[in-house]
């Protein structure tokens, strides 16, 4: 696996990790975080449809959930 593929996943993974739970419409509840990361990576996971960013934060999905906790499963990490 290339270095760039593995900075990818583990920026998902650390957005993931560091975001808090947030309503963005009635009864409609996701992840979100701080665009705290190197642009270009966020840019990149965005254009892979593996975030969503507004503003000044980043969305995760359902779908986006799902692949940052194969990624925790992937490097061992334990779950909570």
């Amino acid at each position: 696996m290339s270095d760039e593929k593995i900075i990818y996943e583990l920026t998902l993974l650390l957005i993931y990790l560091t975001s808090w739970e947030e309503e963005i419409l009635k009864d409609t509840k996701t992840l979100v975080n701080w665009k705290n990361f190197r642009f270009e990576i966020l840019d990149e996971l965005e254009k892979q449809g593996l975030i969503n960013q507004g503003r000044k934060t980043i969305y995760l999905t359902e779908k986006e959930i799902s692949l940052a906790k194969e990624i925790k499963k992937k490097y061992n990490l334990k779950d909570d």
